[in-house]
């Protein structure tokens, strides 16, 4: 039975072969425990650049708003 390659060339290939596979899942846990420790970390506060709004809400949705939330209160 003959080898294609002599021995030591193939147990080279081989090994490199393991070595790049290794590294792809070192990179794949890097990865991985990067994503997990960015979702970890609490979310930032969030703070509007601008507090006044440019369109001020209407007298009637202002006023539909509070009709339909004593609506709800009369009828729990």
């Amino acid at each position: 039975m003959q080898a294609s390659s002599p021995l030591p060339e193939n147990i080279v290939r081989k090994l490199q072969s393991a070595i790049d596979r290794l590294n792809d899942d070192f990179e794949r846990v890097e990865f991985w425990a990067a994503a997990l420790n960015a979702f970890l970390q609490p979310v930032p506060p969030y703070e509007a650049p601008n507090s006044e709004f440019l369109l001020r809400p209407s007298e009637e949705a202002e006023t539909g708003a509070i009709q339909s939330r004593q609506g709800r209160s009369a009828g729990a």
